[in-house]
């Protein structure tokens, strides 16, 4: 598991849970999401979204195998999904594109990551945290970032009930990416 920013940098990585587990499982077990959990990640104040008087925390996005809370922002369930809802989904997958373009980079640079990595467990630990490493290290480097971004252009449930709080401020955010402020233009279609 892993959480990358808008630059493409992993900024946690937590490796070592069995393919057999769930996502879900993993956060839930993870130092990140038990930080997350007790407030103590050190998030900024909410802020208001721009151009309205709405306030609305800093969040973490993730896709739908992952708990809605108030700092993790999660897709709407796809049954019975309304236009607004659509919407705020497509809109929380555009936001989830970096990390899946960090992946893409780090494993198209570090080929090994691909298949299975035949070695020792905890080597292949050792491994992963190393090339993530050195993935940020390239990335920091303007010159070697470029290159290690054009060389791949072709890049492809937690049962645990959300709180309202947590619903009220996913809310906040598809109110918003539906409004005449927040829209897109192309998000209709």
């Amino acid at each position: 598991m892993a959480i990358a920013g808008a630059d493409c940098k992993f900024i946690v990585i937590d490796v070592g849970a069995y393919g057999s587990n769930s996502d879900g499982g993993i956060i839930q077990d993870s130092a990140f999401y038990k930080l997350l959990n007790s407030n103590n990640l050190n998030i900024p104040e909410p802020t208001f979204i721009p151009g309205t008087n709405t306030t609305v925390p800093f969040v973490f996005v993730a896709d739908e195998a992952f708990p809605l809370s108030p700092n993790m922002m999660r897709p709407f369930p796809r049954r019975e999904v309304t236009d607004e809802k659509r919407i705020f989904n497509y809109r929380l997958s555009m936001a989830r594109r970096q990390v899946e373009c960090a992946f893409g980079i780090l494993s198209s640079m570090w080929r090994i990551l691909l298949g299975t990595i035949e070695v020792h467990d905890t080597f292949a630990c050792h491994i992963v945290k190393a090339v993530c490493a050195l993935y940020n290290v390239i990335l920091n480097n303007d010159e070697l970032a470029v290159e290690a971004r054009t060389r791949n252009n072709d890049l492809p449930a937690c049962n645990r009930r959300p709180g309202n709080e947590a619903m009220i401020i996913r809310d906040k955010f598809m109110s918003y990416f539906v409004s005449p402020l927040g829209s897109l233009p192309w998000q209709n279609n």
